[in-house]
C-alpha cells in the first residue's frame, strides 16, 4: 500500500463453491426448480432429466460472478454495522483455481487505501491477539506447505506496506459473519440463466403447452355460459 488516495485489493473470508454449503444451496435449489416444473407443465421424466443436467452449463462464470457480487456486498455492508465506520468498499472480483486440490475460490473486494489503514488499526486496537494468533496459524510453514510470509506480526512491519493476503487476514477475524449470508436473490434470478439450449427448448414448449391448455380450458368455461 503506497497512495492513500487509490484503491487496493484485499480477499474477504469466503468459503468457495466446490463442495461447499453454498454449492449444496444450488443444488437444492435446482431441485427445487426441477419439482416446481413437473408440478407446473406436467414434465415427464425424460423431459425433467434433460432440464436437471441442463443447469450450470452455460453462462456458469457469470452465475458465479454475480453470486459472488452479492456474498461481497452483504459481507462488507455486516461488517460496517459490526465495526461502526464505512469501508467505501465493493466487490472487485472472484478468482477460482484450475483444480481444488490444494485452494478454493477466493472474493477480492477493493477499498480506498486510507479506509484499509483505519481498518488495520481497528484491528491492532481491538483485535490484536487474534490477528496474531490468525497469522500463525496461517503462515506456519509445515510439510507440504510453505509460507511466503512472516508468522508473526511484529515481522510484518509497517500496515502501509501490507498486500491482500495481510490485509485479507484481518478480514478473517470476522469470518463468521459469512454464517448469516444469504444469497436467494442472486441464485434465484441466475440459476435459469445457466440452462443450455436443449433444455431451454423443453422449457419453452412445456411453457406454450401449458398456455395452450389453459387458453383452450377457458374457452370451453364461456362456452358453458352461451
Amino acid at each position: 500500500m503506497k497512495n492513500k488516495t487509490q484503491k487496493i485489493n484485499s480477499t474477504i473470508p469466503f468459503q468457495g463453491y466446490y463442495g461447499s454449503e453454498i454449492d449444496s444451496f444450488i443444488d437444492s435449489h435446482i431441485e427445487y426448480e426441477i419439482e416446481h416444473i413437473r408440478e407446473e407443465y406436467k414434465a415427464n421424466e425424460k423431459q425433467l432429466e434433460t432440464i436437471a443436467n441442463g443447469f450450470m452449463s452455460t453462462n456458469v462464470n457469470s452465475f458465479y460472478n454475480n453470486v459472488s457480487k452479492e456474498y461481497a456486498e452483504e459481507f462488507i455492508f455486516l461488517l460496517e454495522n459490526e465495526i461502526g465506520f464505512k469501508l467505501n468498499a465493493s466487490f472487485e472480483s472472484l478468482e477460482s483455481p484450475k483444480e481444488y486440490n490444494f485452494s478454493t475460490d477466493r472474493i477480492f473486494i477493493e477499498l480506498p487505501e486510507n479506509k484499509a489503514i483505519e481498518f488495520i488499526n481497528y484491528i491492532l486496537k481491538n483485535y490484536k491477539e487474534e490477528l496474531e494468533k490468525l497469522i500463525k496459524k496461517r503462515f506456519t510453514s509445515y510439510d507440504g506447505f510453505i509460507s511466503f510470509y512472516p508468522n508473526s506480526l511484529k515481522e510484518w512491519g509497517n500496515p502501509i506496506e501490507w498486500d491482500y493476503n495481510q490485509l485479507g487476514t484481518c478480514f478473517e477475524i470476522f469470518d463468521y459473519i459469512g454464517n448469516d449470508i444469504e444469497l436467494n436473490e442472486s441464485i434465484y434470478n441466475g440459476i435459469y440463466e445457466t440452462l443450455d439450449y436443449e433444455s431451454n427448448c423443453i422449457l419453452s414448449e412445456l411453457m406454450e403447452k401449458k398456455e395452450i391448455a389453459e387458453y383452450n380450458d377457458s374457452i370451453q368455461i364461456k362456452l358453458q355460459f352461451v
